[in-house]
């Protein structure tokens, strides 16, 4: 995984190609300036990513229309497999959740349950993570469209948490094996390392403006 600053600094692991590719931002109908400088920061206003926002009409209609089998509400928490409560923390995993052994895979995440997954998560491939970060800061935490890749942004560059420094570990909850999911007779754990502390206080500075 590659990161906007050099690996010392410790900030949070992503693709910045991805970034760059996904983030191409709109100033929408009131063609109002969506950059601005502060100090040495650029600030991105009133944009959107209409990629993501693609995605997001997407996803919304496949669930309005009951075209997914058992995920009937994008904004119940329960639903969004890569966010995991750790004590009294959230955390948004941007790392494969699963561990192939000689027994079967491990799955870290319920993959029998209706929810929305990333290719990153439980698959062979290391997208999706962005566009599932998104998608939940938007149907869940109900962030404002315009203020969603501010948001993004300053979680992905900020420095890296005393809790993600800790890391994390987690319990596998599925064994795949024979191309069947069954309850791991052993649970066995995994450390994630690649992770986002979801801040509430930026949330929520958002959230209530």
């Amino acid at each position: 995984m590659g990161t906007l600053l050099s690996p010392p600094q410790e900030c949070h692991p992503f693709l910045p190609f991805s970034l760059s590719h996904d983030l191409v931002v709109s100033p929408g109908a009131t063609k109002k300036t969506i950059l601005a400088a502060d100090g040495d920061n650029v600030l991105i206003k009133y944009a959107k990513s209409d990629k993501f926002e693609h995605l997001a009409t997407l996803v919304s209609a496949l669930v309005t229309n009951k075209l997914v089998k058992n995920l009937d509400n994008l904004s119940n928490e329960n639903f969004w497999k890569p966010v995991v409560q750790v004590a009294d923390k959230r955390f948004y995993l941007f790392q494969q959740g699963w561990k192939k052994r000689t027994e079967g895979t491990y799955f870290f995440t319920d993959i029998r349950e209706p929810g929305v997954l990333t290719r990153l998560l439980i698959g062979g491939h290391v997208d999706g993570g962005l566009q599932g970060l998104y998608l939940y800061l938007k149907f869940v935490r109900q962030v404002p469209t315009e203020a969603i890749l501010q948001l993004m942004i300053g979680f992905l560059t900020s420095d890296k948490t005393a809790a993600e420094m800790a890391k994390i570990k987690l319990k596998s909850k599925v064994l795949l094996k024979n191309d069947a999911p069954v309850d791991p007779p052993t649970p066995i754990e995994k450390e994630f390392a690649d992770i986002l502390e979801l801040d509430e206080t930026m949330i929520s500075a958002v959230t209530s403006s």
